[in-house]
């Protein structure tokens, strides 16, 4: 009898261990679908991680740095304050170099701790200083709750689930397709006053990489045209209405 409730048992679970397991699967593929729009604006996410994969401080700081496009051109042999990065750590050039833009500061202590994994809300804090929001974030009641509200505000973390605990790989694609979308916040001059607003006319994607999104019918690409007026054009581009664009 115990036998064949034992049977019983393993049967029930089965189909919701397929469930499960089909459920993980298409989140990796989401993932890897995300990883590949991120790399066509050169931002690269460790080729080790998974959907579920914990991401690292040095590594979630390097990733923003690409995002926007001022990541450090030479590698290793820099100082960057922190008791525990050395000089000659392979994301010490990051580290240094996020601390200059003002991205991140680190502990009391002294230490970064490169290798923990970084939290949501510290991974939201860095991208919301990145886009320019950071004197607004303050001013909402600073870290956490002032950075998710300002987050929030400008489609930052449209989507995500929003939680105090370790950022996983898969919420880390997500928020960089969210925040290339999101307009910066930069300095206006009005008359005598100097304002920090919203610019609503351009977006991270424009600001950081000089690239516009935009919304037309293609017409030909390098196989084929949809008319005989409109032949195929070379390799690498696609005609866009009248205008053959690079893609």
């Amino acid at each position: 009898m115990k036998k064949l409730l034992s049977a019983a048992l393993v049967l029930s679970m089965l189909p919701a261990f397929s469930i499960f397991n089909a459920a993980n699967a298409e989140q990796n593929k989401d993932f890897e679908q995300q990883k590949e729009k991120l790399k066509a604006f050169n931002i690269t996410i460790n080729d080790e991680y998974e959907n579920d994969s914990e991401v690292t401080r040095a590594n979630f700081i390097k990733t923003v740095l690409e995002f926007s496009n001022s990541a450090p051109q030479n590698a290793g042999d820099v100082e960057t304050g922190f008791a525990d990065v050395d000089r000659y750590y392979t994301y010490a050039p990051y580290i240094a170099r996020g601390v200059e833009l003002g991205y991140i500061v680190g502990y009391n202590n002294g230490y970064y701790y490169p290798e923990a994994q970084i939290t949501f809300n510290q991974a939201v804090k860095v991208l919301v200083n990145a886009l320019g929001y950071e004197s607004m974030a303050q001013n909402s009641g600073g870290y956490p709750n002032g950075y998710l509200s300002v987050a929030a505000d400008v489609g930052i973390t449209d989507g995500i689930k929003t939680y105090d605990d370790g950022l996983k790989a898969g919420d880390l694609t997500k928020l960089l397709l969210n925040a290339l979308e999101c307009s910066p916040c930069e300095i206006n001059f009005d008359g005598s006053q100097i304002k920090l607003e919203e610019n609503t006319d351009i977006d991270a994607l424009w600001k950081f990489h000089r690239i516009v999104k935009v919304k037309n019918k293609i017409y030909a690409n390098d196989v084929t045209g949809l008319s005989d007026a409109k032949d195929a054009v070379q390799s690498g581009y696609v005609m866009l209405g009248d205008e053959i664009v690079k893609y």
